[in-house]
């Protein structure tokens, strides 16, 4: 089986506490992980496509 050629995806984007994790609310925390995960996983499933 041959591939493509190389095609790197960076997914370059990311967010952290100020203050301390127990002082954070829900709202920060969900924030932080829509951010830093959810953000990750979409743009790479909106990129696999393409990258086949």
């Amino acid at each position: 089986m041959r591939t493509g050629a190389y095609r790197p995806l960076v997914d370059n984007a990311g967010l952290g506490f100020v203050r301390s994790t127990e002082q954070a609310s829900e709202e920060d925390i969900q924030k932080i992980v829509d951010i830093n995960f959810t953000g990750v996983v979409r743009c790479t499933k909106a990129v696999l496509p393409h990258m086949r």
